[in-house]
């Protein structure tokens, strides 16, 4: 057990290098509405906002949840292509989910949003400032580079995550 108080934090690592916890917030008012089944009896007929599994995430489509679950939600293989592959993600707002998430007070000035995929589905490479994320079903795999690294020369945009995993990663 380690404690680090809020100004250690800041003062250390917010926006300056990357913070991993594991086990240290309590979802137990959020959980009991994240299986499928719950989410498919409240928001099923709900529009939905997906965006291309590529870097820009740059082709929307618009479809209802449901239809993601159903249609979209398969594992991603070697065989897809990051532009025909769809993902949620911050594009829909699930405000009456997101109220009963505890959001940690490390994770200041952020902004709610909610995402859900298949295995091996997510969004590739990209850049942006500080952010917090919070796995709370499943498992995610990030890849963090220092910010002065140039990770653009070893990767396709165009390509999923799973493929530079297969083909770059190990090399």
């Amino acid at each position: 057990d380690y404690y680090l108080s809020y100004d250690e934090f800041v003062n250390i690592y917010a926006g300056k290098k990357p913070f991993i916890m594991r086990n240290v917030t309590n979802q137990s008012k959020i959980l009991p509405y994240l299986s499928i089944n719950d989410l498919l009896n409240e928001y099923g007929k709900e529009e939905v906002i997906l965006a291309s599994s590529n870097t820009f995430s740059q082709m929307k489509k618009e479809t209802t949840f449901k239809d993601y679950i159903d249609n979209y939600m398969d594992p991603i293989t070697l065989d897809n292509i990051a532009n025909d592959t769809f993902y949620l993600f911050g594009d829909t707002d699930f405000d009456q989910l997101t109220q009963y998430y505890d959001i940690s007070p490390l994770a200041y000035d952020s902004t709610l949003a909610f995402g859900i995929g298949g295995m091996n589905s997510g969004v590739p490479f990209h850049m942006h400032g500080p952010g917090f994320a919070e796995v709370l079903i499943g498992a995610k795999r990030w890849f963090l580079f220092d910010i002065n690294y140039d990770a653009n020369q070893f990767f396709d945009p165009k390509k999923t995550t799973l493929q530079w995993l297969n083909d770059i990663y190990p090399t």
